[in-house]
């Protein structure tokens, strides 16, 4: 346990000794501490004062938070500096004066002010509590405050090697810490504002005239039969007239037995069927084909995934905000109903919620959100005055969204579920898909860099989609911190150890990085748990479930980088027999060793970094290295998280993934009783 007076006394030794920099950016930690704790407990408790008028227009709110924040940052910044002096100088105020030195106080209280002041105006198109702004600018002190630490660490190091290597240190962080505020906003704006649940729920309005006429258009690719029929079925189950709506099959398959089946299907329950013998396009060239056989009074497209059971008041709810004839596509959450009896399943529909329960939201208020490809309604005006699906892009449906947000198209997203399907039940499935995701996400971002440079495009649309495009690429991030800190620790072998100014100021510098990520998971507890009911163990999975699949979405993301090829593969989806050990530990090594290697290699430097330091004594086993050693180990565990999980996903119970009757089943997420 850390005595604070110890600390802040070592502390303010920097200020009078040459080390004002340091001074600065520990003082910045410290507030960003204080603030973002301060922030927690208010979130926690939910207070309900909003700290500003409601009616507040945006610009009014970022002229007060940019001000807000400045003396906020300010006041903070200057009262820990002087805390920590005022403990130096064992309460002697003429002392105190005397100590500080002017240029310090300058540059603290000019840096404080401009970070608090742009930490207040990224956070004025919110409605947040001032919870959430305390929490946001606590993010911000500590992240700057981080970087800025190891930035003056690399200064003061001494030969090429320390210096590479805390630069390339400083740079990973620098990125790391720039996504986790982007993803943070997200969560801050979903727990912070002052507006009830995370969206809008779906409405029926009374209409004078006839319902718009819709095509519900299914796409499938050698699906089971039975699985295609179910979907079949509860599409002809919809309460929408019949007379208004058309539903139509678009049949890929290439086993002759499967699509002779559906066709008959199809023509005995008045059902359009369409049959390609060339896959052109894939998916996109299906829907793309199907809408030039479509009656042309049809207005809007409904988009259903062959393996989902759609709710019958699925037309009628979806189609009201396409009253606005500004709207060009609506969407609402996907869920599972095939996740109950394996914990791989569970982990798997939680990940996917935190992105239908909070991203999405999010973006749709800022008119950035995505189709997601499925469960959605657009537009058909919108949808070919946009060209249609893209044939090029393997996620044509988030591509899409970027030419009609671009084009001034609204932007609608419902949180009511009116659907599930089938989620794969595998890390196999899971790898197939995220490589598409992932690919398809950047590529999607090198076929309309112009298009997001438009003058049409806000600032926070094109940051939305940006910041969405590289999230695909954190675990580069993720493998450079690893090896960046193996480095160290293999440096600290040879005597090219980094410097520090004081061993607690170290301490206070390591304390960042275990404050971000707790606040991390406290976050996805509380964003998640306004729409699904969520344990804290269930976070964790979440967690081990993003680190498991990092790798496998920087690979996709890189080739979708450079433009290699990336074929559109189906997600396969049903239950599969569970494999022996032997079979499914052999698989599991195929499948990760990349992670393998990694987490492996991490425990190996770990190893004999120990050895080293308490058998041979090449180094004291103080505590900036038994920090080193608990992360380095931590990291290890994060890349051990592929092998775990795929092993696990092998060797699920023999019940896992079976599909039971639709009534009995409630699936992932379930929405929290309002």
């Amino acid at each position: 346990m850390l005595d604070l007076s110890l600390l802040l006394r070592d502390l303010a030794l920097l200020l009078p000794t040459g080390y004002p920099s340091f001074a600065v950016v520990a003082s910045w930690m410290v507030t960003g501490a204080l603030l973002l704790i301060l922030g927690w407990a208010g979130l926690v408790m939910r207070p309900t004062l909003a700290g500003e008028p409601a009616g507040a227009s945006t610009g009014a709110r970022r002229a007060a938070r940019t001000v807000g924040g400045a003396l906020l940052a300010l006041t903070t910044s200057l009262g820990v500096t002087v805390g920590i002096a005022f403990v130096q100088h064992a309460g002697s105020v003429p002392s105190l004066v005397a100590g500080i030195p002017r240029g310090t106080i300058a540059l603290e209280a000019a840096a404080a002010f401009a970070l608090g002041a742009i930490s207040g105006a990224l956070s004025g198109s919110t409605r947040w509590r001032l919870a959430g702004v305390s929490a946001w600018m606590g993010l911000a002190f500590l992240a700057v405050g981080f970087v800025g630490y190891a930035g003056l660490v690399v200064a003061a190091a001494a030969g090429a090697f320390a210096i590479g290597l805390g630069l390339a240190l400083v740079a990973l962080e620098s990125f790391g810490l720039f996504l986790m505020l982007a993803y943070q906003f997200y969560a801050l704006e979903t727990i912070a504002s002052d507006g009830p649940g995370s969206g809008p729920r779906a409405t029926t309005p009374r209409r004078d005239s006839p319902e718009p006429r819709v095509a519900v258009q299914v796409a499938a690719f050698n699906e089971p039969v039975a699985v295609v029929k179910s979907c079949l079925e509860s599409l002809l189950a919809l309460d929408y007239p019949v007379e208004r709506r058309v539903i139509q099959l678009l049949d890929d398959s290439t086993v002759p037995e499967i699509s002779s089946e559906l066709e008959r299907l199809c023509r005995t329950r008045g059902i359009a069927y369409l049959h390609r013998t060339e896959r052109r396009g894939f998916k996109a060239g299906a829907l793309n084909d199907g809408l030039r056989e479509l009656p042309k009074d049809i207005e809007l497209i409904a988009i259903v995934d062959a393996d989902y059971q759609v709710e019958r008041g699925f037309l009628r709810s979806v189609v009201a905000p396409f009253d606005d004839p500004s709207v060009g596509f609506v969407q609402t959450p996907q869920s599972y109903r095939n996740v109950d009896g394996t914990g791989f399943g569970r982990r798997y529909a939680l990940a996917d919620a935190y992105f239908y329960h909070v991203v999405e939201p999010v973006r749709a208020r800022f008119q950035s959100a995505i189709f997601c490809g499925t469960m959605g309604i657009l537009r058909r005006r919108a949808l070919e005055g946009a060209g249609g699906w893209s044939e090029e892009c393997i996620t044509e449906d988030a591509e899409l969204s970027v030419r009609l947000v671009t084009e001034g198209w609204r932007v609608v997203y419902l949180t009511e579920t009116f659907g599930r399907g089938l989620a794969p039940l595998t890390m196999a499935g899971v790898r197939s898909q995220h490589r598409r995701w992932a690919y398809g996400g950047v590529q999607m971002l090198r076929m309309n860099r112009k298009r997001l440079a438009s003058p049409t495009v806000s600032r926070r649309q094109w940051a939305d989609f940006w910041v969405g495009g590289m999230f695909w690429t954190d675990g580069f991030f993720f493998i450079g911190m690893a090896l960046v800190m193996s480095l160290v620790a293999a440096g600290s072998w040879f005597g090219y150890a980094l410097p520090s100014p004081s061993a607690w100021a170290l301490a206070l510098a390591a304390s960042a990085p275990v404050l971000l990520l707790w606040d991390g998971i406290l976050k996805i507890r509380l964003a998640l748990g306004r729409s699904v009911r969520t344990t804290l163990r269930d976070v964790f999975g979440i967690v081990a479930f993003w680190y498991a699949v990092k790798l496998n979405d920087l690979r996709a993301a890189l080739r979708g980088l450079v433009g290699g090829r990336q074929g559109f593969v189906r997600t396969p989806k049903a239950r599969v027999k569970p494999s022996s050990r032997r079979g499914a530990f052999s698989a599991t090594v195929r499948a990760t060793a990349v992670e393998l290697v990694f987490g492996l290699a991490l425990f190996a430097v770990d190893g004999v970094t120990l050895y080293r330091t308490l058998v041979e004594r090449v180094a004291p086993l103080d505590f900036a290295a038994v920090f080193l050693l608990v992360w380095i180990a931590y990291y290890a565990l994060a890349f051990v998280a592929a092998p775990v999980l795929d092993y696990g996903s092998r060797r699920a119970p023999a019940d896992a993934g079976e599909i039971r009757p639709k009534e009995t089943l409630s699936g992932l997420p379930e929405p929290v009783a309002s």
